[in-house]
C-alpha cells in the first residue's frame, strides 16, 4: 500500500503524547496552587479559584486531546492503519513520521499502545548513533 492513504494533520499518537503531556499539568498545577494557601493562610473564594484554574486547564486541555487522538485513531484505523496501536491486519506506522513500522500481512507483536517517548528514545538499528554505540562497545570489550 501506498502513502496515498495516511490522513493529513496530527497522528493519533502524536495526539495521545500530547494530551498525557498535558495532564502532567494536573499535578503541577495542583501543586502550585496549594504552595501559596499553606505557606501564606491564603484562603477564601480567591485561593479556591486559582487552585481550580490550575487544575482545571490542564484537565480540559487533557481530555479534548485525547477525545482528537481516539477520533483519530478511529479515522486511522478506518485507513489500514495505526500509528497507537499494533492491530492485526492493519499496517503499523510510526507516530511521528509515519514511517512503515510492520506492513498489514505481517503479524503484529502485541496489541499495546505504543509509547511515543519510548519510540524517541529507541536506538534505531542501522543509524549513525547505533553504529557508533556498537563501535564504543567492541572497543571497550
Amino acid at each position: 500500500m501506498s502513502d496515498e492513504h495516511l490522513l493529513a494533520g496530527p497522528s493519533a499518537g502524536q495526539l495521545d503524547f500530547s494530551a498525557r503531556l498535558a495532564s502532567l499539568g494536573i499535578p503541577i498545577g495542583l501543586a502550585l496552587g496549594l504552595i501559596p494557601p499553606l505557606a501564606y493562610g491564603f484562603t477564601g473564594p480567591v485561593a479556591i479559584a486559582v487552585l481550580a484554574g490550575l487544575v482545571v486547564g490542564p484537565a480540559t486541555v487533557s481530555t479534548a486531546l485525547a477525545a482528537r487522538s481516539v477520533a483519530a485513531a478511529k479515522r486511522e484505523r478506518a485507513a489500514g492503519y495505526s500509528t497507537m496501536f499494533d492491530f492485526a491486519r492493519y499496517e503499523l506506522r510510526d507516530p511521528r513520521t509515519r514511517q512503515l513500522l510492520r506492513g498489514a500481512d505481517v503479524k503484529p507483536t502485541g496489541v499495546m499502545r505504543r509509547s511515543l517517548l519510548g519510540s524517541m528514545l529507541t536506538v534505531k538499528p542501522g543509524t549513525l548513533l547505533a553504529k557508533r554505540l556498537e563501535e564504543d562497545e567492541r572497543a571497550g570489550g
